[in-house]
């Protein structure tokens, strides 16, 4: 048995458990199930809905030497062998009193802090320009867009390139507490090239703005909501563009060769998009706590230029899937086996 130490609620989304369900799922087909602990039971719909098992430490998510007595208490009583964390609420002290108890996996996006690991992953698409190999000399590194986390559908996508843009993807993440969906709905609507276009957009499990949301698909004829949907990948790939906030779903989309246009409002997503931004590979319309004006006028701005430039689109398409395979999960899941 694997055990994962990860949470899921309103305030962070569930981008932290979807990436370790993957690990999970990978893990399962070789035959190791996996547990998951958490701090309350915010992710439980979408942890045994997947399949597994909780465990539920009844502490806070946000403190985690809060429950470092309760978590030792499980871990000696079950003799965990193998811990993968995945959390921004880790501290230094937390870290070395895990490692003091087994072996621990780190899920790192932010290279903040140097930990006592076993091993570290940071599928980042700039994680190679942030020096691990010299910060961990004895802990293995998994780092790269090889180890992207993405479900088994993500894998081996045939993409096919329209010549006109009919359908436009949305999807905010999780919660989106800024209520980047609704704002984006208005803003098209008020652009009458884009008024023919459909607008299919994601509702995250924590989105606390669905109601407005609701209202406005039975609104306009051409907003489509799709909540708890089971094989994204069919939806992505029945789009010709997408506007996404930054995280795995940039790499989800690059799988399915979607050309993309991204936003940020959360630093630890900053650096990765950056990369993205500098490779030509996916536009970048800024970080939406400072001026989501100036972000959604250059939203408008790169659809009409994709819209324009078919043979843009199909580049693009092409260079993001040679970018991700989607066989990360199944590579991470072999390395936790051999650990």
């Amino acid at each position: 048995m694997f055990y994962i130490r990860g949470d899921a609620n309103s305030e962070i989304g569930s981008g932290h458990i979807m990436r370790c369900l993957a690990i999970a799922k990978s893990l399962k087909k070789r035959g190791e199930d996996t547990t998951f602990i958490t701090a309350d039971r915010e992710a439980e719909k979408l942890i045994t809905g997947n399949g597994f098992s909780m465990i539920n430490l009844d502490t806070t998510w946000n403190n985690l030497e809060y429950e470092m007595e309760k978590l030792a208490g499980v871990i000696q009583k079950i003799g965990i062998e193998k811990l993968m964390v995945d959390s921004y609420s880790v501290t230094d002290r937390y870290m070395q009193f895990l490692s003091d108890l087994t072996k621990v996996i780190y899920m790192d996006d932010l290279n903040e802090s140097i930990y006592p690991l076993d091993m570290l992953i940071n599928y980042s698409i700039s994680a190679d320009k942030q020096d691990y190999e010299k910060k961990y000399e004895s802990t293995k590194i998994l780092i790269g867009t090889r180890y992207i986390p993405l479900r088994e559908e993500f894998a081996g996508i045939k993409r096919i390139h329209k010549v006109k843009v009919k359908d436009i993807l949305i999807t905010t993440g999780g919660s989106d507490s800024y209520n980047m969906s609704g704002e984006l709905i208005k803003y098209i609507r008020k652009f009458s090239f884009l008024t023919d276009w459909k607008l299919h957009i994601v509702v995250g499990t924590f989105n606390v703005h669905k109601d407005e949301l609701y209202k406005l698909e039975k609104e306009f004829h051409n907003i489509f909501l799709y909540e708890n949907i089971s094989h994204i990948s069919e939806l992505m790939c029945k789009c010709d563009i997408a506007i996404s906030a930054g995280g795995t779903t940039l790499y989800e989309l690059c799988a399915c060769g979607i050309p993309s246009i991204c936003f940020t409002f959360a630093d630890n997503q900053i650096r990765g998009i950056e990369e993205f931004n500098r490779q030509g590979l996916i536009y970048y319309a800024g970080d939406i706590r400072n001026d989501m004006n100036k972000s959604l006028d250059l939203i408008i701005k790169e659809l009409k230029a994709l819209d324009n430039d078919y043979n843009r689109r199909g580049n693009l398409s092409i260079r993001m899937m040679d970018l991700v395979d989607g066989q990360g999960a199944d590579r991470i899941a072999g390395e936790i086996l051999m650990l």
